[in-house]
């Protein structure tokens, strides 16, 4: 079952953010938050491929949100990325799905201590 075409995220905040989809092909469909302009958008990316054959085939999972800014620091304006995402590698032998909702699970309980975002942001090791 596929997602739904709107998808609502919170963000630091606690506002919610639309990512409304604009295309869908194959396995991936982009999202974006239409509040924002052209120049500066903010999407949300959901894909998946496989790698491998055979009995080393493995699923690749991939959500990723990119946002862009204006740079009006400078003479020139330009714009500047950032981008957060999560890859999910999913063996199809041996590695069952609990195994990587398990590993999700204290991923997400890792990212949601402010204090680990900050030491990573500051790279620490």
């Amino acid at each position: 079952m596929a997602f739904t075409s709107d998808i609502t995220l919170v963000d630091d905040l606690s506002a919610d953010v639309v990512y409304s989809q604009i295309s869908l092909e194959n396995s991936k469909s982009v999202r974006t938050d239409a509040t924002r302009d052209l120049g500066t958008p903010r999407s949300l990316v959901i894909s998946h491929e496989v790698s491998g054959s055979g009995m080393k085939a493995t699923d690749r999972h991939l959500v990723r949100l990119n946002l862009t800014e204006e740079d009006t620091g400078s003479d020139t304006i330009a714009t500047v990325s950032g981008s957060v995402y999560l890859v999910i590698e999913a063996p199809r032998r041996i590695v069952t799905a609990t195994m990587i909702k398990d590993m999700l699970t204290q991923l997400i309980g890792f990212v949601s201590v402010e204090a680990n975002v900050n030491k990573l942001l500051n790279s620490e090791p």
